[in-house]
């Protein structure tokens, strides 16, 4: 109710689609959630305490900025690529084009901390991280999309 609520709010003069606006709440939705995932790797990868709070601050902006830069542009890449689908078949699409965009990026992260870091280990929780955004943003935006055009009285697609 309150994601349709604030989904209808921010999404109330832009187009039939409501593309941007469920865009932007997916987009705060899972840079939320991995910002928290991630802190709850580097606690579990052991930082110092002291540390921590800067490491978590400067990661969860990291975070941010990434899904608003990478993530957020595949999503709309992914909703123009599935345009004429219906269906079963478009929500598979979309999930698989959301997918193949987090795994590379991932697989690009990943390498950088095997060869550069030589921290194989924490590059594939970081490589796991990145998947789990990339699941987020089309769940949150599918869920979105089937909310707001319930509420608005039309047929989920």
């Amino acid at each position: 109710m309150l994601v349709s609520t604030i989904g209808i709010f921010i999404t109330g003069y832009i187009g039939k689609e409501f593309m941007i606006g469920r865009k932007a709440i997916a987009y705060m939705v899972t840079a939320y959630l991995t910002s928290l995932l991630v802190a709850i790797i580097l606690v579990i990868a052991g930082e110092e305490d002291n540390i921590m709070i800067y490491t978590n601050a400067l990661t969860s902006f990291v975070v941010f900025f990434i899904v608003l830069v990478y993530g957020l542009p595949c999503s709309i890449i992914a909703d123009l690529a599935t345009k004429t689908f219906k269906g079963a078949t478009k929500k598979l699409l979309s999930l698989t084009i959301h997918l193949v965009f987090g795994i590379g990026f991932a697989t690009i992260v990943w390498l950088m901390f095997t060869i550069v870091f030589y921290d194989g280990n924490f590059g594939m929780l970081i490589f796991i991280s990145i998947l789990f955004a990339s699941f987020i943003f089309w769940f949150v935006d599918e869920l979105l999309k089937s909310k707001l055009r319930i509420t608005k009285g039309t047929k989920t697609s």
